[in-house]
């Protein structure tokens, strides 16, 4: 998937792909529900408590920002680690 399918405000439930360990047991996929949130900038992201640089932003712009529902908490989300996302609203 691609940062552009996913759209600032929605809600999705997110199935993430299985993975593997580094010591190569599979951890399997997990769904959770997901807020899209704002892509990464300066007045929306820290990096070691404080104004990430220019360099850091674009490396994050490339994530999803999203919130969890259940922790309320924002953090970012590689779209290429979903494996399917549904939208809920």
């Amino acid at each position: 998937m691609k940062v552009s399918d996913f759209k600032v405000g929605l809600i999705y439930k997110i199935l993430t792909k299985d993975w593997e360990a580094p010591d190569g047991e599979i951890i399997p996929g997990k769904e959770y529900v997901k807020t899209i949130l704002e892509p990464a900038n300066k007045d929306n992201s820290l990096f070691d408590g404080e104004t990430p640089p220019d360099s850091v932003i674009a490396e994050w712009q490339e994530f999803l920002r999203v919130k969890c529902s259940k922790s309320k908490k924002p953090h970012l989300l590689h779209p290429r680690s979903i494996l399917t996302a549904e939208l809920l609203n």
